[in-house]
């Protein structure tokens, strides 16, 4: 095997960066929906019962990664940032604050697009080198 940038450890590492963060996620959100619907103020910050399929959809993702999925890494990373780009749309501004922290997210579901890409290139190489040796 040739030198890689990313070992196998390290790939691991990087998905389990975008596991934890959509897992977060979906958990900040599920805990914002619940405070709404509690909440007596009329105003519950546009959080609806709808919002329950962000919470599947960021969950089904991280389990998605979780497998090593590629193409779910890749629609957490797409999501996260049409998500934010909508956000500032509407708003017309994005605080520090929750700025900062999307970017975090983004940075760490980037990492599960590299941790995924790598673990593949790593075992195609794997099972390349065991059928060689096989063969041999």
């Amino acid at each position: 095997m040739g030198s890689r940038m990313i070992d196998k450890k390290t790939a691991d590492k990087f998905v389990w960066c975008a596991v934890i963060g959509a897992f977060l996620a979906g958990l900040a959100t599920l805990a914002l929906i619940i405070i709404g619907q509690l909440s007596k103020s009329s105003a519950n910050y546009g959080f609806n019962l709808w919002n329950l399929l962000d919470v599947a959809l960021f969950w089904g993702l991280a389990f998605g990664i979780f497998k090593r999925s590629r193409t779910c890494a890749i629609i957490l990373f797409v999501y996260s940032l049409l998500n934010r780009i909508d956000m500032w749309q509407r708003t017309h501004d994005i605080g520090i604050a929750i700025g900062g922290l999307a970017l975090v997210f983004v940075v760490l579901y980037f990492l599960g697009i590299l941790g995924t890409f790598a673990h593949h290139s790593i075992k195609k190489e794997n099972q390349a080198e065991a059928s060689g040796k096989s063969s041999s």
